[in-house]
C-alpha cells in the first residue's frame, strides 16, 4: 500500500503474489516498489507515472494496476530485507544466511555475500557510498561489506549477545547502531573497530525490534516487542523520552522521514502512526 502521509490515506493499493511479505522498499526515483518475504523472491513493481513522487493526491486513485517489472531469484531462504541502490540495482538480506546484489533490468544475481552463519535480517548503507554497507544476524555479529572488494566481510563486530533484529548507519558512515534480542542497542565505530556504547534500561525485558537514527544522528529510536518506544540520546547514552503504549500490540518497525520531520511507527496492532 501507498500512503499520503499528511492526509492519512492510501493512493495506492498493489495485490501481492505471495502475502507473507517481511520488507518492502520504495526506488529512489519514486517509480518502483519492491517487496519480498517466505517466497524466497523479490518482486519488483512498476508503478504507473500517475503515482510518481511529487504527485500528490488525497485519496484511493488507482487499484492494482501496476504491473511486473522484475523477478528476482536466488536465495534459498525468506527475504528478510530489501534496499535498491540507485534505481537499477537491488540488496538483498535472506534467511539463508546470505546478502545478494542483483541488477533489476537483467534480474541477474550479481554477488552473493558470505560471511554470516545464520539468517541475516537487516542491512543499512548511505547515499553517500553506496557500496558499502553493513548487515546484521541471528549469529549476534554485524558485517560491513565493500561490495568492489569482494563478497567476504571486511569487518566483522561483536559484543550483542543474542539475534540482532536491526541495523542503521550514520549519515557520515563511520558509525552504525544495532538493536537485539538481548535488549540492548549498541554504537559500533568503523574507524575504531569496536563497539563504543550500549542503550539499555532494566525497566526493559524484550527485545529490540527495530532501530532508525534522526538525521543529525543525535537520537536514536529504538522500538521493542511491546508497545512502547524509546528514544535514546546516543551522546548522553540515556533515554531522552520514552512514548508509552504507542500502539496496542508490539512495534515491527520504524523508519524517519528524509527530512528528519517525522517518525513512522508500524505494529502488529495492524497500525502504522506518524509521529512529529
Amino acid at each position: 500500500m501507498l500512503w499520503n502521509c499528511p492526509a492519512g490515506v492510501k493512493i495506492f493499493v498493489i495485490p501481492l503474489r505471495s502475502t507473507w511479505v517481511m520488507s518492502c522498499g520504495y526506488s529512489p526515483n519514486g517509480a518502483m516498489v519492491a517487496s519480498g518475504g517466505l517466497d524466497n523472491a523479490i518482486t519488483v513493481y512498476k508503478l504507473p507515472d500517475s503515482m510518481a513522487l511529487g504527485n500528490v493526491k488525497t485519496e484511493l486513485k488507482e487499484t492494482g494496476d501496476a504491473h511486473v517489472t522484475a523477478e528476482l531469484n536466488g536465495h534459498e531462504g525468506y527475504i528478510a530485507f530489501t534496499r535498491f541502490i540507485g534505481n537499477t540495482q537491488m540488496l538483498s538480506a535472506s534467511g539463508d544466511s546470505t546478502c545478494a546484489l542483483f541488477d533489476i533490468e537483467t534480474q541477474y544475481m550479481k554477488s552473493v555475500f558470505k560471511s554470516h552463519t545464520q539468517d541475516v535480517m537487516a542491512l543499512s548503507m548511505i547515499d553517500a557510498d553506496p557500496n558499502v554497507f553493513v548487515s546484521c544476524s541471528v549469529d549476534t555479529t554485524a558485517r560491513l561489506w565493500d561490495i568492489r572488494l569482494g563478497t567476504k566481510a571486511i569487518k566483522t563486530f561483536t559484543g550483542h549477545e543474542s539475534d540482532i533484529n536491526s541495523i542503521c548507519m550514520m549519515g557520515t558512515g563511520q558509525s552504525f547502531v544495532t538493536g537485539s534480542d538481548d535488549t540492548t542497542c549498541r554504537l559500533f565505530d568503523i574507524r575504531a573497530y569496536q563497539q563504543l556504547s550500549v542503550y539499555h534500561s532494566p525497566k526493559l525485558l524484550c527485545g529490540v525490534t527495530s532501530v532508525a537514527l534522526s538525521t543529525t544522528s543525535k537520537l536514536l529510536f529504538a522500538g521493542y516487542d511491546l508497545q512502547d518506544f524509546w528514544v535514546w540520546d546516543l551522546q548522553l547514552g540515556n533515554a531522552a523520552q520514552v512514548v508509552e503504549k504507542s500502539h496496542g500490540n508490539r512495534i515491527s518497525c520504524l523508519a524517519v522521514s528524509p527530512n528528519g520531520h517525522g517518525l513512522a511507527t508500524g505494529s502488529w496492532d495492524y497500525l502504522i502512526k506518524i509521529w512529529a
